[in-house]
């Protein structure tokens, strides 16, 4: 369904996890992109995501947010159903760069959709899961350089929990002013 929801056909389902095995038997690790906050979302999403990097092994990942771009269906549809929380361009562009929630969600608010992508973040990337990841990709791939690769990537993940809290600050603060005005 999140395929056919960001009109994204080129992507087929099929037994990833057999996939990623192989790709990784051949000596790469498999950087798993997985976006949040599709309108076919359910609540589970985040859970169930964290549980497909960890079964399939997955060596890194990026936990993105839904991010409609200007020339694009979604941007024409969310933009038409006003749905797009920034619209002010130039000055909006930054915005726009799959970590920060630029539309209003269907099934959660803005808020609830940050945080759970910074817990999912979180599992996947505290310390013993990074170690575990690290050498169930060494032991993948026989690789030190693929598992090194790999164990950085999940780094900067983890580096990033004060940009979470930021983020989050200031979409605590939008809530806020809207309720205020309402």
């Amino acid at each position: 369904r999140v395929i056919d929801d960001v009109h994204k056909g080129i992507n087929t389902v099929g037994d990833y996890k057999k996939h990623i095995q192989n790709t990784q038997h051949h000596g790469i690790a498999v950087i798993g992109s997985f976006i949040f906050g599709t309108d076919s979302d359910s609540p589970n999403v985040f859970d169930d995501t964290v549980r497909f990097i960890e079964d399939s092994g997955v060596a890194a990942q990026n936990l993105n947010i839904i991010c409609p771009l200007p020339g694009t269906r979604l941007f024409d549809e969310l933009s038409q159903s006003r749905r797009l929380r920034y619209t002010d361009f130039p000055k909006d562009w930054q915005k726009y760069n799959l970590k920060e929630v630029v539309l209003e969600p269907n099934n959660c608010s803005p808020l609830d959709l940050y945080i759970k992508r910074k817990l999912a973040e979180y599992q996947l990337n505290n310390k013993l899961a990074l170690l575990k990841r690290t050498l169930r990709t060494f032991w993948g791939t026989r690789s030190l350089y693929a598992a090194g690769m790999a164990m950085f990537w999940n780094l900067g993940g983890s580096l990033r929990m004060r940009d979470y809290r930021d983020q989050i600050e200031l979409l605590e603060e939008e809530m806020r002013m809207t309720a205020s005005n309402a």
